[in-house]
């Protein structure tokens, strides 16, 4: 049997074209520092992957929730500080108002300082955060 000078240039080159291949292959994995450029890759693999993607997505949500509910926690519990120092002053200005020494002007004083206290509860009430929720 024979081999000719064609078959074995071609069989060169085919050799030489699937080096290159292979090369250009990992050139393109070191550059990007991917191993998996494609699907084709490793379809396992690449399944894994997009997997493992879906689960840190799934944590950088849960991680955003937690972060926004402390915050909301937090302003809910200044508001309910406040509400409860409020709620004192108010007891506070009940108790000196049910004295019978007082004159019709301080009474009045008493009146509009409820009103005031009354003001403030509604508005720690109705606060809102900083996306317009209450």
């Amino acid at each position: 049997m024979r081999i000719s000078t064609n078959s074995t240039t071609d069989l060169a080159v085919a050799s030489i074209n699937q080096q290159q291949t292979a090369m250009a292959k990992l050139q393109a994995q070191i550059s990007s520092g991917q191993k998996l450029q494609t699907a084709a890759d490793d379809p396992a693999a690449w399944a894994q992957g997009m997997s493992l993607d879906q689960q840190i997505a799934n944590i950088n949500t849960y991680t955003a929730n937690v972060s926004t509910a402390q915050q909301r926690l937090g302003m809910e519990e200044n508001a309910l500080a406040s509400s409860s120092n409020v709620l004192q002053s108010i007891s506070e200005l009940a108790i000196q108002a049910n004295t019978a020494t007082h004159s019709s002007q301080s009474l009045q004083a008493s009146a509009s300082q409820r009103q005031q206290y009354y003001e403030q509860l509604l508005s720690y009430g109705n606060a809102q955060d900083g996306e317009g929720r209450y």
